[in-house]
């Protein structure tokens, strides 16, 4: 179906006599359309092609030739015979439509079934992340003219694809090659072809599917030969964005037990679970009123008023970094200090940097209690002191009264 034929007509004089005037004509059935090349100067008139006044020598032949195209359906039995002359045949009479007259003919086609498959291939709306189950779709169009029948189809899952599930049509996966095959798809008609995959961090996102077999002839593709330019070939290409998971723990030194003017380390992990890179990462810390005098800022972090500020910080998948400042603590203001992340260059999975909800994982706090001051010791009562003089007056009178005794004794 779809080819080319020509057909040739041969008129054989066996004489005795030339002939001449000679007519031929040659009704073609509807299994043939697109007549063309006719020759001889022969005419077509819709689907009648016409010879007329031919000369043929005795024993002499002329051969008539004109072009078409088989068809899908239709009769296929092309009759052709002499319609006149000006000689009367000693076995025929022209015309008279018998086909056991040797001045009449017939050539029979019996042509193959051609097909023409179409593949379009296609994947479900976006965005599309990292770690999104996508569907594929692949259509496969039978423009005919025949039905096809045994059709084969292979999709070729890159490594930018994992978790292959819900084959639909009875596919079936090997490693990364999904192939369909038995398929039947009438003339005119679509079979579509589902699956699902998980997009991943990295790999090749172009995915390509086609034909690889068929039982009847393509018209215009030969199934399995790689060809993108070819009809039954397609691709479909996923630019996944990149996402991550970033949790923030804050811890802080020392304890249990605190003191105003105590010097303590707060530590704050952030950690990246991916399955991206995290780039563009900030962390912010506004310090409550009761730390001062922050110091011993790591990572290059920034000091505005109070707030600690770590930004352009870069996580990969599956590791973390740690940043960390040091701070006094005050008598008596806020203790509770908590940390967030504020803004990175990816999605992340469960959280929205700076949004202040505490049931986020990107965001940790540290409590500090501080014990109150011991109460200053009572002050020390001074021992009572005589002055020299009073002294020296204490001595004079002692010896005063010692010189008396004396006297006394004496008498």
């Amino acid at each position: 179906m779809g080819d080319t034929v020509t057909f040739t007509v041969q008129v054989l004089n066996n004489g005795p006599s030339n002939a001449t005037g000679v007519a031929v004509q040659d009704v073609v059935p509807n299994g043939y359309a697109n007549i063309a090349n006719i020759s001889n100067g022969g005419s077509a008139s819709g689907g009648t092609i016409t010879w007329s006044g031919l000369s043929i020598a005795n024993g002499a032949t002329v051969s008539l030739t004109y072009q078409a195209v088989i068809q899908a359906s239709g009769n296929y039995t092309n009759v052709a015979q002499v319609t006149a002359a000006d000689q009367p045949d000693v076995d025929s009479t022209p015309g008279n439509d018998v086909p056991g007259e040797d001045d009449q003919d017939s050539a029979v086609v019996t042509p193959g079934a051609v097909i023409d498959l179409e593949l379009t291939k296609t994947v479900s709306s976006g965005p599309h992340n990292v770690g999104d189950t996508v569907t594929f779709t692949v259509q496969v169009l039978n423009n005919g003219p025949s039905n096809a029948t045994g059709v084969a189809v292979q999709d070729v899952v890159p490594n930018g694809y994992a978790n292959i599930a819900n084959i639909s049509n009875g596919g079936s996966a090997s490693g990364g090659t999904i192939t369909w095959s038995g398929l039947s798809i009438a003339n005119g008609a679509t079979v579509s072809l589902t699956y699902q995959a998980v997009i991943q961090a990295s790999g090749n996102y172009t995915n390509v599917a086609q034909v690889t077999a068929a039982d009847q002839p393509d018209v215009d593709s030969t199934p399995g030969n790689d060809v993108p330019g070819e009809d039954d070939q397609d691709t479909a290409v996923v630019t996944p964005g990149a996402v991550i998971d970033l949790s923030l723990v804050k811890t802080v030194s020392g304890g249990p037990d605190y003191h105003v003017g105590d010097v303590v380390t707060f530590t704050l992990t952030v950690a990246n679970d991916g399955p991206s890179d995290a780039t563009g990462v900030e962390v912010t810390d506004p310090v409550p009123d009761g730390y001062e005098a922050i110091t011993n800022i790591s990572n290059g972090g920034s000091l505005t008023g109070n707030t600690v500020v770590w930004s352009g910080l870069s996580i990969a998948a599956g590791t973390s970094q740690s940043l960390s400042f040091d701070a006094t603590l005050r008598d008596g203001g806020d203790y509770l200090n908590i940390a967030e992340v504020t803004d990175s260059n990816e999605v992340d999975t469960d959280s929205t940097p700076n949004n202040q909800d505490p049931n986020e994982d990107d965001i940790g706090d540290a409590l500090v209690v501080v014990n109150p001051a011991p109460p200053p010791p009572p002050p020390a009562h001074p021992i009572p002191t005589l002055s020299g003089w009073l002294l020296m007056l204490l001595s004079t009178m002692l010896a005063g009264i010692a010189v008396g005794n004396t006297r006394r004794k004496r008498q």
